[in-house]
């Protein structure tokens, strides 16, 4: 029965997931901040059918972290090309829907958002959920928060400075500041179990 359950639950995740990147590939990704949100909504859906997958529920406090994480790193992407394409055609540039105008408000939505992926990971800690038996240390999730700030606030810094490239992941992979604190942020997790 429980098997039964898992195939029916991660087939029902695998088709919301495929019907939501079809629809964006076919119309939603030109839907200013909907494809940002989209984007993150994937990200997370993965995650959702990972633990499906090994017979996991998803915790709502992953899927909300995720779910904000994923939007500030979308939203950095779309920064990044809007910027670049201000800096080349100037203040009449557009992309994917964005014009150079709302650079602004795709910055401030997209810091907040990576800031309420950290308050939704202090929230966990201080809901007693990091308690219950998964985190023996817990003030180590505590200090992955810190670190995850810091990096959040650290890659819109870089992309509001121009010297974000279009996509923050391969930055990320790129530069030794985001490797060191990606570093430091899983030491960290490990540390806590």
């Amino acid at each position: 029965l429980v098997a039964v359950q898992l195939g029916m639950a991660f087939s029902g995740v695998l088709a919301a997931y495929v019907l939501l990147m079809i629809a964006y590939s076919v119309r939603l990704k030109h839907v200013v901040l909907l494809d940002a949100l989209l984007l993150a909504a994937g990200y997370s859906a993965r995650i959702a059918a990972g633990a499906v997958a090994v017979a996991i529920l998803p915790s709502t406090w992953l899927i909300a972290f995720s779910l904000f994480l994923f939007y500030s790193l979308a939203l950095i992407k779309r920064y990044a090309e809007l910027t670049h394409n201000r800096d080349r055609q100037g203040p009449s540039a557009h992309a994917r829907g964005y014009e150079a105008i709302d650079l602004p408000v795709v910055a401030m939505s997209g810091i907040a958002s990576g800031h309420l992926a950290v308050l939704v990971l202090a929230m966990y800690l201080t809901s007693g959920g990091s308690h219950g038996g998964l985190y023996g240390h817990s003030s180590f999730i505590a200090l992955t928060a810190v670190l995850l700030l810091y990096w959040i606030s650290y890659l819109w810094l870089v992309a509001n400075r121009g010297h974000m490239p279009e996509d923050p992941v391969l930055f990320a992979l790129r530069d030794s500041r985001s490797r060191v604190l990606v570093l430091l942020m899983g030491i960290c997790a490990w540390l806590a179990v």
